[in-house]
């Protein structure tokens, strides 16, 4: 959801300024498991 509000320029005082692009991350299982999202406007 935070990326989502940062790309849209929806963040209020958390917004990072200019942002256009963002990555999103998840670890799985044990460890063993790695996702890596790259999210652009």
């Amino acid at each position: 959801m935070e990326a989502y509000l940062q790309l849209k320029g929806k963040a209020g005082q958390r917004q990072v300024k200019g942002a256009d692009l963002c990555m999103l991350h998840s670890m799985a299982g044990t460890g063993t498991t790695s996702i890596v999202h790259l999210v652009g406007e």
